[in-house]
C-alpha cells in the first residue's frame, strides 16, 4: 500500500528517482499503475523511489483541491 512522506533532495541523493504523474480520470493513468507499483516494490531495496504527483486535467478540480489543501495547513 501507498507510504506517504517528506521529499527532500538529500533524502533522495544517490537513489533512482521514478516522476509518476496523474489525475483520477486518466485511463492512461490507471493502466500503468498496477506496472509502477511492481516496479517500485522489485527495485525498492536497490534504491528505487517512486513519487506519484497528482495533477488534475481541468480548472475546476484543481481549484477545489487547492483549497482543500490550504484548508488544512
Amino acid at each position: 500500500m501507498a507510504q506517504f512522506a517528506a521529499i527532500d533532495a538529500a533524502g533522495l541523493r544517490g537513489k533512482v528517482v521514478l516522476v509518476d504523474i496523474w489525475t483520477y480520470t486518466c485511463i492512461n493513468w490507471l493502466r500503468t499503475l498496477p506496472y509502477v507499483r511492481a516496479v517500485g516494490a522489485k527495485y525498492k531495496d536497490q534504491g528505487l523511489v517512486v513519487i506519484g504527483v497528482h495533477s488534475p486535467e481541468l480548472h475546476s478540480r484543481r481549484t477545489s483541491i487547492t483549497s482543500a489543501w490550504l484548508r488544512r495547513i
